[in-house]
């Protein structure tokens, strides 16, 4: 027979597995953003406990955008090259002038994410924006 110990012991044990098993479920978002023209929009995305297969679904029916995908610590140096028409090195994916895109990246573990949003014409456009990890 278990003392009074041991059962509170097993548990405690194992709620705290099942809170850290629930910390760890897969992104998935659905968002509506208006992009207005000249204006650099930038959507942060909490990280995640392990490395993460993320798909991104843009859709932009009233104008085409321009969106970039990096990690979060990376995102104010990628949202100031896109201001400023630069390529950057820490885009980790990104599709230009389009109305509809599946983006696919791989976020590490322990980093956020981030997605910058501009648009490619004078329209403000209003973004659909899926993240789905996998």
């Amino acid at each position: 027979m278990r003392t009074l110990g041991q059962r509170l012991s097993v548990g405690l044990t194992l709620s705290i597995t099942l809170m850290t098993a629930g910390c760890q479920t897969r992104l998935d978002v659905e968002r509506t953003v208006t992009v207005d023209p000249a204006v650099v929009k930038t959507l942060e995305f909490d990280a995640p406990r392990y490395d993460q297969k993320v798909t991104l679904t843009i859709s932009s029916p009233d104008a085409p955008v321009n969106a970039f995908v990096c990690l979060a610590k990376d995102s104010d140096e990628v949202a100031k090259a896109v201001e400023a028409n630069k390529s950057s090195d820490k885009v980790l994916a990104k599709q230009e002038k389009t109305q509809d895109a599946s983006l696919q990246v791989t976020v590490p573990a322990k980093n956020g994410m981030a997605v910058i949003l501009t648009c490619a014409t004078a329209k403000a456009a209003a973004v659909k924006l899926k993240v789905k990890g996998g």
